[in-house]
């Protein structure tokens, strides 16, 4: 779980007219939940994320992670890493081993696991993204953006943390890129009961995944509820420069024209499933 409490950041506490990117934060990240943060550029989503895994210290207020107050001077970054795991926007960029299975090694090396236990935790990391033994001997810089991606987001999932944040983690790839890694990381969570943290521009995306959305609004917390909760606040979302869903505002126009259809619709699937019903009826 993790806690912030009556957070701040300031870009430069010497000169305050620059203002705070965060202010004032409050806010419960519980265990076994996808979140889902939206925002427009420059809401903050970037910064917070940062001060949630202790790449930031906060100007003001205390972030806790599992009761452990991560802004204690006393904690280390590298403790924190068995907490919180982060994997950064086009994390391709980050990898510099010569095979996949050195890359996605290097976390576990670093936190000092056993050869015995590198190799397992590697295995099953790469086996969660969809990368099977041939790639293990491959150089990294020789795949696919996609898969890539996935090697990248291996090397932090191998460092089995109990929080996994991922900053806009479908970025630049295909459609079907963007299907395979939200599939894989909502599996890695349900089968691990761990929390999600995932920065996304996209609703589409934030739809197919989360149960939780937390949105910002200059560099503030505007709203935190479910999707249905958050959603459903169509016009306050469009005041802050974000939207629904498309295959919602379709299901909105329906509704508008009379067809007895729910509103609660988020996703393309769900959208198939209950025209069907009405074809059907």
């Amino acid at each position: 779980m993790i806690e912030v409490k009556n957070v701040c950041y300031e870009y430069s506490p010497d000169e305050p007219s620059l203002g705070a990117a965060v202010e004032d934060i409050n806010l419960t990240v519980e265990d076994n939940h996808f979140y889902s943060l939206i925002g427009h550029t420059g809401s903050g989503k970037t910064t917070l994320i940062q001060l949630m895994s202790g790449l930031l210290k906060p100007t003001a207020g205390e972030i806790y992670i599992d009761g452990i107050n991560i802004c204690d001077k006393k904690i280390k970054t590298r403790d924190l890493t068995r907490k919180i795991g982060v994997v950064f926007q086009y994390p391709e960029y980050q990898l510099f081993e010569d095979t996949v299975f050195s890359d996605v090694a290097f976390g576990p090396k670093n936190l000092g696991c056993d050869e015995a236990e590198i190799k397992n935790r590697v295995q099953k990391a790469l086996k969660t993204v969809g990368l099977d033994e041939s790639y293990y001997e491959i150089s990294p810089f020789e795949l696919s953006g996609g898969q890539k991606r996935r090697v990248a987001i291996a090397g932090t999932i191998a460092m089995e943390p109990d929080i996994l944040v991922l900053d806009e983690p479908t970025a630049g790839l295909d459609p079907a890129g963007r299907d395979e890694i939200l599939s894989e990381v909502k599996r890695l969570k349900d089968e691990r009961g761990i929390s999600v943290i995932m920065v996304s521009h996209s609703m589409e995306d934030v739809a197919k995944v989360a149960d939780r959305v937390i949105v910002m609004n200059k560099g503030h917390i505007a709203m935190t509820g479910t999707l249905s909760e958050v959603f459903s606040k169509s016009d306050e979302l469009y005041s802050m420069g974000l939207e629904i869903p498309q295959i919602s505002k379709v299901i909105l126009k329906l509704r508008e024209n009379n067809v007895n259809i729910k509103s609660e619709i988020y996703t393309v699937k769900d959208a198939v499933t209950e025209i069907s019903k009405l074809l059907k009826g």
